[in-house]
């Protein structure tokens, strides 16, 4: 992870469930975003999706989601814990991995719930210092994530498998325009689609297809409750053929047409900013 502070990164501080206000499809579809997540679950387990593998979690994990990489999360209904959102350049998180760490030691345990205590109280006087506050000891969890790492012993290397599957996901982020096909990632990756398809369903749960439809949908139900275009022009910045197809694809996929969707959001939309 880097820990050089960004003059520009902006800090905030939620409960975790805060991530899914307006609905579960926020973290549950796979999607990459412009700023990073690191969480901290005190309660509670899920699944994640990171690195091109599927894993489950439970109390006492650490996860860092650096901006720009793949991933999903699914929160159990009683999970407990916080997430801090960390809005910073691009290059200033392209060195950054994603990590979900089980923390066992209770000495650490009470750093990170001190730190995260402090980091609220900051965003509460916000005052002229808080900024840099909060940057700072942001770089202290992050310090403890990085010391986290350096504890995990040396494993034997990824499988073929799980190469192929961190290469494809890191691929669609990088070529998100909604106009490749499964198929032409499969070519670039060198490999068959159909071997492409079952090793990402062995490695995520999902098909290499369903990743990808699960990014068009996350792209969609995103520009609908958040942007102010209209549904022809989503259609057609999503690379959709037409407005008709695109009000297809929403709908078979959530059950709801792009206006529905965007009339339920607007009953929350003090919600829809983390």
């Amino acid at each position: 992870m880097n820990s050089n502070h960004d003059s520009s990164a902006r800090i905030t501080v939620q409960p975790v469930m805060r991530l899914i206000s307006g609905g579960s499809w926020r973290t549950s579809l796979a999607h990459a975003r412009d700023h990073s997540l690191t969480i901290w679950v005190t309660r509670g387990q899920g699944q994640l999706l990171i690195n091109g593998s599927r894993r489950g979690f439970g109390a006492q994990t650490l996860i860092h989601i650096p901006a720009g990489q793949l991933f999903s999360l699914d929160l159990g209904r009683q999970c407990f814990g916080h997430v801090i959102r960390c809005d910073a350049l691009p290059e200033a998180a392209a060195t950054d991995e994603s990590v979900a760490l089980r923390v066992l030691d209770l000495n650490i345990q009470n750093q990170l719930m001190a730190l995260l205590d402090a980091m609220q109280q900051e965003e509460t006087t916000a005052d002229a210092l808080s900024t840099s506050a909060l940057l700072n000891y942001y770089e202290l969890v992050k310090i403890i994530i990085q010391r986290q790492m350096s504890q995990i012993p040396t494993s034997k290397g990824c499988t073929a498998g799980e190469r192929l599957s961190y290469d494809f996901c890191t691929r669609i982020v990088q070529y998100h325009d909604f106009v490749h096909s499964m198929a032409e990632h499969a070519e670039a990756l060198k490999v068959t689609p159909t071997h492409l398809t079952r090793v990402c369903k062995a490695q995520t749960g999902r098909t290499a297809a369903q990743i990808l439809t699960e990014m068009h949908l996350h792209r969609a139900q995103l520009a609908l409750t958040s942007e102010n275009l209209s549904v022809c022009d989503i259609s057609k910045q999503l690379n959709f053929g037409s407005a008709a197809y695109f009000t297809r694809f929403v709908k078979q996929h959530t059950g709801q047409s792009p206006t529905q969707i965007r009339q339920s959001s607007r009953q929350n939309l003090s919600l829809l900013d983390f």
